[in-house]
This record gives C-alpha cells, sequence and structure tokens, in this order.
C-alpha cells in the first residue's frame, strides 16, 4: 500500500516559503498569510484533514469532480476522502491552512451522534461562510496556539495544546451545525446507537483507500456482521457500504489518471483490478469514458494553481 502522506510529511515537503507558520508539530500545523497552493493536486494521498480559510481574494477549487468558489470569510474542507483536482486563484489570494492528523482528529473527538453528522456534512459540502463573530474566534484559537507554540515545555503543554486544538476542531463542527438548521432539505443521520460503527467504518474507509473492496472486510474490522455493517452504514448515512467504496475507488482513479504519470496497467495493478479490462470498464461505467480519454479530457481542462483575474 502507498504511504499516505502525513502532517510531519507535508510541513517537510511544502511549508518552507509558503507562509507564516504559527503552530506545528506531528499532529497540527497552522499556517498563515498564504497566497499560492503548490501543493494541491499532489495531497490526494493524506492521513490528515486541511482546512483552508480564505481571507482575501477567491479560490476556484474542484473535489470530487464538484467545483466550489471560496471567497473571503470561506472555508473549504479537505480530507482522504476527497480528490482534489484543479484549484484556481485570484492575484490578491490570501488564506490559512489548518492541518490536523486524522489519529488525532480521532482522539479529540468522540464519535458521537453529532460529530458523525458533521463529519458527513463536512465531507459532502466542504465549503461553508464563516460569519464575523466565527472568524474573530478562530483568530483567537490560531493566537494561543500560537502562543503555545512560542513557550517551553511543561508537563503539561501536550494537554494544553490538545485542549486547544480540540476547541478549535468543535468551532469548525458549530460552524457546520449552524449551516445545516438553514438547509431544510439536509438529512440528519439518525438514532445514536450505531454511530460508532458508521462514523469508524468511513474513517478505516478513508485510512485504507480502497485497498479493500469486500463489504466483509470492514464487518470484520469492527467484529460485526456483513449484513449489520451494510444496514447500519445505510441507515446512518443514507448510502450502502458499496457505494462507499465504490465512490472511494471513483476518486482514487480520478486522481491517479489527472495527477500521475502511471499507465493504465499500472493503476489497474496498483488497484488490484485483475487486468486492464476489468480497469477500463469500471472506469467506463463510472467515469463515462475510457481512463485514456478521461485522463486526456481532464488534463486538457485541469491547470494547477492558476492566477486568475
Amino acid at each position: 500500500m502507498e504511504k499516505r502522506l502525513s502532517v510531519t510529511d507535508f510541513n517537510r515537503r511544502f511549508t518552507r516559503g509558503l507562509g507564516k507558520e504559527l503552530f506545528s508539530d506531528e499532529n497540527l500545523t497552522i499556517i498563515e498569510d498564504v497566497n499560492n497552493l503548490p501543493f494541491w493536486r499532489q495531497i490526494n494521498q493524506v492521513d490528515f484533514a486541511l482546512v483552508i480559510l480564505c481571507k482575501h481574494g477567491r479560490l476556484e477549487a474542484t473535489l470530487n469532480n464538484v467545483n466550489y468558489t471560496a471567497q473571503a470569510g470561506d472555508i473549504i474542507f479537505c480530507s482522504g476522502m476527497h480528490t482534489m483536482t484543479e484549484a484556481l486563484i485570484t492575484t490578491d489570494f490570501d488564506c490559512d491552512l489548518f492541518c490536523i492528523s486524522m489519529r488525532k482528529y480521532q482522539e479529540l473527538v468522540v464519535p458521537d451522534k453529532e460529530s458523525m453528522s458533521n463529519f458527513l456534512f463536512a465531507y459532502q459540502r466542504p465549503l461553508i461562510s464563516l460569519n464575523e463573530k466565527e472568524m474573530q474566534l478562530v483568530e483567537g484559537y490560531k493566537r494561543l496556539l500560537q502562543i503555545k507554540n512560542d513557550e517551553h515545555d511543561t508537563i503539561y503543554s501536550g494537554r494544553i495544546t490538545d485542549s486547544i486544538t480540540q476547541a478549535l476542531v468543535f468551532e469548525f463542527m458549530s460552524a457546520c451545525e449552524r449551516r445545516k438548521e438553514t438547509m431544510p432539505d439536509y438529512v440528519q443521520p439518525n438514532s445514536p446507537i450505531n454511530k460508532n460503527i458508521a462514523h469508524d467504518f468511513l474513517f478505516l474507509l478513508s485510512e485504507d483507500r480502497c485497498q479493500h473492496r469486500s463489504v466483509s472486510f470492514y464487518a470484520d474490522k469492527l467484529c460485526v456482521s456483513s449484513k449489520y455493517l451494510s444496514h447500519i452504514v445505510k441507515k446512518e448515512t443514507g448510502k450502502t457500504v458499496s457505494k462507499w467504496i465504490k465512490e472511494q475507488l471513483t476518486e482514487q482513479i480520478r486522481n491517479l489518471l489527472l495527477n500521475t504519470s502511471l499507465s493504465c496497467k499500472e493503476i489497474a495493478m496498483r488497484l488490484d483490478f485483475p487486468n486492464t479490462s476489468f480497469f477500463g470498464k469500471f472506469t467506463k461505467e463510472h467515469l463515462g469514458c475510457s481512463p485514456m480519454q478521461y485522463r486526456s479530457n481532464g488534463r486538457s481542462n485541469v491547470i494547477h494553481t492558476t492566477l486568475i483575474e
């Protein structure tokens, strides 16, 4: 399995000269005054959540083949379940970046009804707008973490940092919660008793990146039957386990076709298709054309972090 990009890897490869670093460790990185996104199409195999807070200008981004436009006060959520292709920015673009490892997220956030609902909301609708008060709160958490970053270690430093990080995550989740209240068409997850199972399945799927595609693999990992897992995931998320797997596999294929130079045979082997014929059939069924056609059409339309007026 290909190594997933960690927060530490991201710091080492992309943050030099990117902006002003306010906080950085193996689980969390905050960088402000970022005016370019040179890493955009190179972080589709990640083990962290990325939050982009737009402060000036405009960002036109494509996640999972859906186009989003972020302006000042907007945030975009990106995770290991998103495939990022296009990114267009204006010449006056400026943003803050927040990277938090998924392991730390799971450690800080109890998978209850609300967190499960907001995780799904951020996945399905990754662009939301913050109001002035929310922007001020995020700014406050940033400054607290910056102070802790500059402070000498004490026996409580880690706990304090975790508490501030948890508060920041909850602030983003709270923003999602408030937006859901204004969307009468948004369907909330159901009973709280099975939230942990559906929540843990989605994290397993994100970590696995479709190396395994049978329902039984995830059911065994979660110590439940395949039938029960399928029932719970469908009930809580509105999609079957198989549909989630196929969607994530499709995004993996999209990413490898558009963002790598791997041949179709190499992609088929990496994703464990029995042969290129099966790979081509799956791609045509889910992307609407052959792998080579999709690569040709996609690359002719994708420009990497281009400046726009």
